[in-house]
């Protein structure tokens, strides 16, 4: 089984509307999937991405993280959770799913092992850039690594 990940920065309208046309394009059901979602933080919508890359606000500790938000383990457990449901549903197939980078990232360095602490992630995955394709494959026996 074939996963492709693509990372998403765009607004959710522009992005449904991008679906529909793929959707129209090639004739496949295509489902919304809250495990795919950006990081659930209590400052959604007050955080801009210069402050995030600037080291400004640390979303994944606390306070935010006792505030409802998630850690990276949380981030990283959802993804793999949707990896392995939809592997079973769909055995043997090939998936595009659409997510953001923290969340894509995140489940790169789960599947490779690493501690999931985001200032060592980022020191040693690259951050998926726009647009960006990140390919999993399932084997048989479900074991899942980054191709």
């Amino acid at each position: 089984m074939q996963f492709a990940f693509f990372e998403a920065f765009l607004c959710l309208r522009v992005l449904q509307y991008l679906l529909k046309i793929i959707q129209a394009a090639i004739n496949v059901p295509i489902t919304e999937d809250a495990r795919l979602d950006e990081v659930a933080s209590p400052l959604s919508g007050q955080v801009t991405f210069t402050k995030l890359r600037a080291g400004e606000i640390k979303l994944y500790s606390p306070p935010y993280t006792s505030q409802g938000g998630e850690t990276e383990a949380q981030v990283a457990r959802r993804m793999l959770n949707f990896v392995r449901d939809i592997a079973n549903q769909f055995s043997g197939q090939t998936i595009i799913a659409v997510s953001h980078g923290d969340p894509i990232q995140f489940l790169a360095a789960k599947i490779k092992g690493m501690p999931l602490k985001v200032d060592l992630i980022r020191s040693q995955l690259p951050y998926p850039s726009l647009a960006s394709v990140t390919s999993i494959t399932i084997s048989p026996s479900g074991m899942v690594k980054l191709t």
